[in-house]
């Protein structure tokens, strides 16, 4: 597995968990011109998009974290797990948000794996679907 420059043609090149299925349907050119090159990146195994993902600065004390991850990622997730990890030591905000769908299970496992703590249990219709998500937060100083 290896990280590669961001494209948004990596994006469409992903069969996503079911949990991020409908998130195509939300996306427009307008979408990928707030999503900045320089803090996004892909994830493949021999040419296959696994992910991809970033961050989004809010302000200069606070970023978005975002990802969109294949369906079939599973064995690989480990490599993905610690490149985000390192991405995550190296940035230099106070505050780190992410959120996961209410009902994805493995995402809130792995939002606690990162670190991250619930800052709101259940936002209700808070994605672009209007399904509700969970949100959780990460502080540089724990």
């Amino acid at each position: 597995m290896s990280v590669v420059p961001f494209q948004k043609e990596h994006f469409y090149e992903i069969f996503p968990q079911v949990a991020q299925m409908g998130v195509k349907n939300y996306i427009t050119d307008e979408t990928w011109e707030n999503i900045p090159k320089k803090t996004s990146f892909s994830y493949e195994v021999e040419d296959q998009k696994l992910a991809v993902g970033g961050w989004i600065e809010i302000n200069k004390y606070r970023a978005l974290l975002w990802a969109y991850v294949h369906a079939d990622i599973k064995n690989r997730l480990a490599f993905l797990h610690k490149e985000i990890v390192k991405i995550i030591a190296s940035l230099p905000y106070d505050r780190l948000e992410m959120e996961v769908d209410y009902d994805f299970k493995q995402g809130h496992r792995w939002a606690k794996l990162l670190g991250f703590s619930v800052e709101t249990e259940k936002a209700r219709s808070y994605r672009p679907d209007g399904k509700d998500a969970t949100i959780y937060v990460r502080f540089k100083d724990g």
